[in-house]
Order: C-alpha cells, then sequence, then structure tokens
C-alpha cells in the first residue's frame, strides 16, 4: 500500500475521531451534534479547528517519523516518494514489455519510453510537471538533450521523468542499446547448431 494512501487513510480516520469528540462534547453541552457545527459560534468553531490542526500536526510525528519537520515539508516528502514510485512501476513495466516480447530492441524501447512519457499526467499538466522538474534528478535533461531552446514546462518534464525511468533502467541492469540480450544470445546459437548439422 503506497504511503500517500495509508497516510489519507490514517487522516480520515482521525477527522472521524475528531468529529467523534466534538459530537460527544457539543451532544453534552447543548444537545445537538456534529451534523450542526455550522450553527456553532465562531469561537467554538475556532477551538475546534485549532485542536484538529494540532492533532494532526502531532500525527505527523506518529505516522512517518517527522518530528523536526513541519507538515509541508512532510507532504514536500510525501510528493518525491510518489515520484519515484511512479518511476520505479514505469521500469517495472518496462521490464514486463520486456519479458512479454513487446520490446524486443533498442528502437522498441525507445518507443514505449517514449509513448509512456508523452501520456504521463505528470507530464501533461503543469502543476505535476513543475512537481516533476522539482523531484527529478535530472531537470537539466531537456537542455542536455536538445540544446537551448526555451522549452514549455511539460517539454522540460517530459525529459526528466524519461531519464529518471531510463536511470533506474540501467540501475536494474538493462541495456538501453541492447535490452533483450539472451533473445540475440538463442539466436546465435541457433544458427551455430544449424552450421554444425
Amino acid at each position: 500500500m503506497g504511503i500517500k494512501k495509508t497516510l489519507t487513510e490514517t487522516l480520515q480516520q482521525h477527522q472521524v475521531k475528531v468529529l467523534a469528540f466534538f459530537d460527544k462534547q457539543i451532544k453534552r453541552t447543548s444537545g445537538w451534534g456534529h451534523d450542526h457545527l455550522h450553527d456553532l459560534s465562531w469561537r467554538w468553531k475556532a477551538r475546534i479547528e485549532k485542536t484538529c490542526v494540532w492533532i494532526l500536526q502531532a500525527n505527523n510525528t506518529v505516522i512517518l517519523g517527522s518530528k523536526h519537520d513541519s507538515p509541508a515539508s512532510v507532504a514536500d516528502g510525501i510528493k518525491q516518494r510518489d515520484y519515484y514510485e511512479n518511476v520505479s512501476n514505469v521500469a517495472d513495466d518496462v521490464k514486463r514489455a520486456i519479458k512479454d516480447k513487446e520490446i524486443t530492441d533498442a528502437e522498441s524501447l525507445d518507443t514505449y519510453l517514449h509513448e509512456t512519457c508523452d501520456g504521463a499526467g505528470r507530464v501533461i499538466y503543469t502543476a505535476q510537471a513543475q512537481d516533476c522538474l522539482r523531484y527529478s534528478s535530472n531537470d537539466s535533461a531537456y537542455v542536455h538533450e536538445f540544446g537551448g531552446e526555451e522549452p514549455n514546462w511539460s517539454s522540460m518534464a517530459f525529459a526528466a521523468f524519461r531519464q529518471d525511468i531510463i536511470e533506474e533502467l540501467e540501475r536494474r541492469g538493462i541495456d538501453m542499446n541492447d535490452p533483450c540480450p539472451e533473445e540475440e544470445e538463442e539466436e546465435e546459437e541457433e544458427g551455430e547448431e544449424e552450421d554444425v548439422g
């Protein structure tokens, strides 16, 4: 289960607990529940909001072990992990495509990566493209690959995301110039057997 999903579920559980706590307090003092929170005075609303913020900040430490980090830096860390999880998932998809013979050579690998990156939400949408460049270790990949033109966010994110995936594939031992070496070895062995026979 991804950390983002876990965090979201945990925060939702805490929100329910906070509402239940205030529901009990409000019923005890006034006789009605959280369905009527909008009818509360501004002082009660401010008290409830302050308590909710305090509980959620305290739980950042419990949930994420981030005692000294601000909620903003915790959220930033979650987004960065999500980015690299996405890179890893695409690398998994490439390995599966190689195994399933969808990718058979360097050209089909390049086409697969191009289509995957070009259709990715983190490349298409401006805010996600900016995040992609923020978290990528290859944020200048566009300049290295295409030169000094003034690109848009999506073009820069495309190059960065693609390069991050390539680095992940190389880290996993996939040669970008020869992604299916065992297939060629089998063909060579078959050719040698025919020569002998």
